[in-house]
C-alpha cells in the first residue's frame, strides 16, 4: 500500500510542498530515506532545474 497524506499520494505531497519553496535554479535537493524512489522521481519532475540527490539505508525488499 502506497503512503497517503491527507488522502493524496505521498510523493505527490511532497513535489507540492518542494515546489512552493521555489527554490532557486541549480539548487541542490536532497531526498533521504527515499524508499524506491517514488518521491525522488517526482521532486525531479517538479524541480527540473535542481540537481536531485537521493539515497536509502534500507534494503530493498
Amino acid at each position: 500500500m502506497a503512503a497517503k497524506v491527507s488522502g493524496r499520494p505521498a510523493p505527490a505531497v511532497i513535489a507540492a510542498l518542494a515546489s512552493r519553496q521555489r527554490p532557486a535554479p541549480g539548487t541542490v535537493v536532497l531526498d533521504i530515506e527515499c524508499g524506491r524512489g517514488a518521491s525522488t522521481v517526482s521532486l525531479a519532475r517538479a524541480l527540473p532545474d535542481c540537481p536531485l540527490t537521493a539515497g536509502t539505508a534500507a534494503p530493498p525488499p
